[in-house]
């Protein structure tokens, strides 16, 4: 029997765990596995990758607005900081509202407003087709992509008098709203995050299985269709996935995860190929040459 034509004798998920302990065990074990069984694998792999960065997501303090409304929060410049901490507050540092509707910023950009009264109908006449953020005395909006509104209602403690500041007025509004909308934001992170790790995992794992599958056309090589290839490049994400994680605990940061994961994949693959040249009959002649030594 062909080295590497023959099914582990460990049960799964024994087998796909010694597959991936080095490149000559990563080349053989190549036989696809059921595919509950590469479901379960792509899972689990997905699953590691993101703990570290659900860690850190959970110990999120407060998230800047600016990461939901970019354009908007833009509007909120020093110079408007600056306007809007000279109105008068009230003993607990609250905006009080000038009499009349009061325009800080109104250009190509956006709006920036105080409005004397709280009326829904109004705010979404006055910010209506146009990035911008509207101060009431009840409540701040932020208007979003596709004319969404994030509105939130001042706390008790805020104090516009010392945002003076594009940045002190940015962590003072993402702070009021971070601290009443906690579970919704981190869960809203934590998903864009699984999406993002779990796409691109998968892009790599499937783009580089079907470009290894291309050694089916020619008998230099032993992987003979795109499961075999698959199974390979399968078997390669064991100590990457390793790596991403350990990078994930150091960084938190989605984009380093997966970077990580690609050096650390592109590296055992070349690595598999040094070790096998990706042939059955080169692995048996290594082998045979270890055993007479």
């Amino acid at each position: 029997m062909k080295v590497g034509t023959r099914m582990s004798t460990k049960a799964f998920p024994l087998n796909y765990f010694a597959a991936m302990a080095g490149p000559v065990s990563a080349f053989k074990e190549r036989q696809p596995l059921k595919f509950r069984q590469t479901l379960a694998v792509i899972l689990l792999i997905i699953s590691v990758m993101i703990l570290p960065i659900a860690v850190k997501i959970g110990q999120l303090k407060i998230v800047s607005l600016e990461q939901f409304a970019s354009q908007s929060m833009a509007l909120l410049d020093d110079q408007v900081a600056e306007q809007l901490s000279h109105y008068a507050t009230g003993p607990n540092g609250q905006l009080v509202m000038p009499s009349q509707d009061t325009s800080l910023r109104d250009d190509d950009q956006g709006r920036v407003l105080l409005l004397a009264q709280d009326d829904s109908q109004q705010l979404e006449a006055s910010l209506s087709g146009k990035a911008g953020v509207a101060f009431t005395p009840e409540r701040f909006v932020v208007t979003t992509a596709g004319n969404r509104f994030l509105s939130q209602a001042y706390e008790p403690e805020a104090d516009f008098r010392t945002a003076t500041s594009a940045d002190s007025l940015n962590r003072l509004l993402s702070g009021q709203w971070f601290q009443n909308n906690r579970l919704a934001i981190i869960l809203t992170i934590f998903i864009n995050s699984w999406l993002l790790v779990a796409v691109s995992f998968l892009i790599m794992l499937f783009g580089v299985a079907g470009f290894l599958s291309f050694m089916k056309f020619t008998d230099i090589f032993s992987i003979k269709s795109y499961g075999q290839a698959f199974r390979v490049c399968l078997n390669c994400f064991g100590w990457p996935t390793v790596v991403a994680v350990l990078v994930g605990f150091v960084t938190g940061n989605p984009a380093h995860v997966l970077t990580g994961l690609g050096i650390a994949f592109m590296a055992m693959i070349m690595w598999v190929y040094w070790a096998t040249h990706f042939q059955d009959a080169y692995v048996a002649a290594k082998l045979a040459a270890q055993e007479d030594k």
